[in-house]
């Protein structure tokens, strides 16, 4: 007589090596998209994440979801700010390397130089950007 066992109902050692697998190679090509977008200029990515995968005995659902939040997690341990979207049945990470302050304070870089590369004569009837001063190695972060 057979008796189940719950530990038979748990993920085994092949499905476990498949899962892993599948995650290296997603966060492979998420770490060269990033790459790719930085060296570009860019400051985010928007990763389209696999949505089924062929694990022996376990269904996409749940595939998915430990897959998918294993990436998560690895990406924000890494200090990324991270945002997982399911749009028509796709699933999309949008992966970013800088805050919105950090945008914010790059958005005031430009618009100074924009005024001041105007000849004076243009200037007029425009508003002067936020200039505060160079306050050291601090106000560059």
């Amino acid at each position: 007589m057979h008796t189940m066992l719950a530990k038979d109902l748990k993920y085994n050692k092949s499905q476990l090596l498949s899962i892993d697998k599948e995650i290296r190679s997603i966060l492979s090509c998420i770490d060269d998209d990033i790459r790719d977008a930085h060296d570009g200029g860019k400051v985010y990515i928007k990763y389209s994440l696999p949505s089924v995968f062929s694990i022996d005995n376990m269904k996409s659902i749940d595939s998915r979801r430990k897959i998918h939040s294993n990436i998560i997690s690895d990406v924000v341990s890494r200090e990324f700010e991270v945002q997982y979207l399911k749009q028509n049945n796709k699933y999309f990470l949008i992966v970013t390397w800088v805050t919105q302050e950090e945008l914010y304070k790059t958005e005031r870089e430009v618009k100074i130089l924009n005024y001041y590369n105007m000849p004076t004569i243009d200037r007029k009837g425009l508003s002067k950007p936020d200039i505060t001063g160079y306050k050291g190695v601090k106000s560059l972060t």
